[in-house]
């Protein structure tokens, strides 16, 4: 594994990108395929996959590229299944959804701080509030601004009656957006 892969993969993404502009040529397979990795761990699949797929244009043979572009349209492909089964109010199975795609790719943390706090809700419409705050919690660690995950993590701090959790929560969120008007829940 080449060092910019190291760290991208490792969430330095800026300083992969830095490292890839000073030491690698452009056209190459090797190039779209690092270049896609630290798209994707920016958090860009789109633009991840459109450098995968430059990258075969040059080389149809390349397994890096062929392997990263299939990981991350599994990986999307899980959640948005996980979606649609929430819509469906199908918890357990949008749980397992939701797990299928953390296993694909445990790098991508961006992708993964919203699964977990997908995966959350599951536990949350199924009353397992321990299991939902574990995966909330997690969500947060790999994105401590993720809004979603704040929200629903204050809220169900808010049911445990961890009130101080709750309102550490609910600073975080109206800092992080001053339009939120967090203000009645925090005073």
């Amino acid at each position: 594994m080449s060092r910019v892969e190291c760290l991208a993969k490792t969430g330095q993404t800026n300083e992969a990108n830095d490292l890839l502009n000073s030491i690698h040529n452009e056209n190459t397979p090797d190039f779209f395929y690092l270049k896609g990795i630290i798209e994707l761990y920016s958090g860009d699949s789109n633009k991840a996959k459109k450098h995968f797929a430059d990258g075969l244009r040059l080389d149809p043979d390349n397994h890096k590229c062929q392997r990263a572009l299939n990981k991350a349209k599994k990986c999307e492909a899980y959640k948005e299944e996980g979606n649609e089964l929430i819509k469906q109010q199908k918890w357990k199975e949008a749980e397992a959804k939701y797990t299928e795609a953390l296993n694909l790719d445990p790098f991508n943390k961006k992708l993964n701080s919203v699964i977990y706090s997908n995966r959350a809700l599951t536990f949350m419409k199924r009353g397992e509030k321990i299991r939902a705050l574990q995966d909330l919690n997690k969500s947060l660690e790999l994105d401590p601004n993720y809004m979603k995950s704040l929200i629903r993590r204050a809220e169900l701090n808010m049911e445990r009656e961890d009130y101080g959790a709750a309102l550490n929560d609910y600073c975080k969120i109206q800092q992080l957006d001053p339009n939120a008007n967090m203000k009645p829940k925090i005073e």
